[in-house]
């Protein structure tokens, strides 16, 4: 586009969730064949830009299972990049898509691959907007960024924070028609509202240290079928002068 140098972009994660029904419709061989010629033509021209794959699911639903193993991507991919719109929608007295789900499912996908030699790059993830047991969405598109998206995302990052081999992980700012992810409002006058999940990265950035100690859940099932309450994590520095302790209390 006329830009006198090279963007510098290290890393490169190939489509958007391609398993979606107007793309590939969950064919991983399909999507293989198609990326396999984009991903060598990318390389030969910078070898040292990192690849990712989009992954969907657990470590061994189809699609993930031959990102994994086809031999054809051996010495040519960084790692995986699954997304995750968690929330806390409860049908029946359980939760379905909150943390403790993404729990079920992340870890084991992390250590697969790091089995294999990659990482792990959260390609997007955020609080989702919170639906009645029909699937429809709430009426205030406002909530998941409000209080309820801060807790829920502070849950979510002291998960990943004993994941090793998570690279980083993408928080998805913008929304949908609705705007149903706002962490930083736009309002009428021109002013800007800093959105408590917005609110929530400030205040837990200087907290978040070098080294991950240790995460724990605790306490009885909540009364959403969630299986705890409380979340800890213990974050040190690397030279092991300081400690911060973290908790979410759902």
């Amino acid at each position: 586009n006329g830009h006198p140098l090279p963007y510098g972009i290290a890393i490169w994660n190939i489509g958007n969730e391609p398993w979606s029904a107007k793309e590939f419709n969950f064919n991983a061989e399909g999507y293989l064949n198609t990326a396999l010629p984009i991903i060598d033509a990318m390389r030969a021209i910078d070898p040292s830009i990192r690849i990712t794959l989009p992954a969907v699911g657990k470590a061994t639903s189809a699609w993930n299972a031959l990102l994994l193993n086809d031999t054809r991507l051996q010495g040519k991919v960084y790692g995986l990049s699954p997304h995750y719109f968690y929330e806390e929608t409860v049908v029946d007295g359980k939760i379905l898509k909150g943390v403790a789900h993404v729990e079920e499912i992340l870890p084991t996908l992390a250590g697969t691959a790091a089995s294999k030699g990659l990482k792990i790059v959260v390609g997007d993830h955020a609080q989702g907007i919170p639906t009645d047991t029909n699937g429809v969405p709430v009426s205030n598109p406002d909530s998941a960024m409000q209080w309820q998206g801060a807790v829920t995302t502070t849950d979510f990052l002291l998960l990943i924070s004993q994941i090793n081999n998570i690279e980083r992980a993408n928080f998805w700012v913008y929304g949908l028609p609705m705007a149903v992810w706002h962490p930083i409002r736009l309002n009428a006058d021109g002013s800007y509202t800093l959105m408590p999940v917005a609110a929530l990265y400030k205040r837990l950035s200087p907290l978040f240290l070098d080294n991950s100690l240790a995460v724990t859940t605790v306490s009885p099932a909540s009364g959403d079928g969630n299986p705890y309450a409380v979340r800890s994590s213990a974050f040190s520095s690397n030279d092991h002068s300081k400690v911060n302790v973290i908790v979410v209390n759902r």
